[in-house]
């Protein structure tokens, strides 16, 4: 059951709007269903966070990476005040005009890998959904993100991992190949199979949740890796023998997300069971 703070009616209006912005956009067809897909996962984001931490309604909340703007503008339909930044403009002025966006949404470019143009302590949450993959630079991501948050403030961040990428590479549409080393799973994909990227990947390679440890920790932060209250598998294992020690594998080498939490203040009500 989906818990909202903000009303069915203003979720669904939004939802209406975005989807009409989306089908406008000159973006290819499968650019554009990713991007709707982009909002049903903002809910799922939203429902998670609002279990655990509150109502979104008036939180201030930042989005590294923003794209096409789906996970945000979920978010924003759940009363959050956001703002959106990205590398490059894709198309927010028309994006806000079939919004109908009010003083709560705010869309901007921003290059994630230079210090960003926010004051300090001026956000609840941090958000990036696949952007790690391209920061080489992590201990400088970190600084910016956690000079940016609230002293109580959280971020949720998402990149796929080794184990998430056996089946299907999603960067480079190639099976197998994201089990290796970024460097040399680049060189493949991109020497053999000739696929290219439209982004460099980084070097890093995201193996578990615990990558994020040592950047985190630097600055007063905890890591928790979690997966979507309606995960299959996490449904599955839980009739397995051992079966906490299987979802604890499972959230820390294939995670749905990763939580920044601030040591000094985590938050009682968040949980990975």
């Amino acid at each position: 059951m989906l818990i909202q703070t903000a009303s069915d009616q203003s979720v669904e209006t939004i939802r209406r709007r975005f989807t009409e912005a989306v089908s406008a956009s000159d973006a290819r067809l499968a650019t554009r269903r990713w991007t709707l897909h982009l909002f049903e996962r903002g809910q799922k984001i939203a429902d998670e966070l609002e279990t655990g931490l509150g109502s979104l309604a008036g939180k201030r909340v930042l989005e590294l990476g923003t794209a096409y703007g789906g996970d945000l503008v979920s978010l924003y339909a759940r009363g959050a005040c956001c703002v959106g930044s990205d590398k490059f403009d894709f198309g927010y002025g028309r994006l806000k005009e079939y919004l109908q966006a009010d003083g709560r949404l705010h869309l901007l470019q921003c290059d994630a890998m230079t210090r960003w143009p926010f004051a300090d302590h001026s956000f609840d949450l941090v958000l990036a959904m696949e952007v790690l993959e391209l920061v080489e630079d992590l201990d400088a991501f970190f600084a910016q993100m956690t000079r940016v948050l609230k002293p109580d403030g959280i971020a949720l961040l998402e990149t796929t991992t080794v184990l998430r990428m056996a089946r299907l590479d999603p960067i480079y549409g190639l099976p197998l190949v994201g089990l290796l080393p970024s460097r040399v799973r680049r060189w493949v994909a991109e020497k053999v199979f000739h696929r290219g990227s439209d982004f460099r990947v980084s070097n890093h390679t995201f193996w578990w949740a615990n990558k994020f440890k040592p950047h985190a920790a630097r600055h007063g932060y905890d890591v928790l890796p979690m997966k979507f209250a309606d995960s299959p598998i996490m449904a599955r294992v839980s009739r397995w023998p051992l079966a906490r020690l299987w979802q604890y594998l499972i959230r820390l080498f294939a995670f749905d997300f990763v939580l920044i939490v601030p040591r000094h203040c985590r938050p009682q009500r968040l949980s990975v069971s």
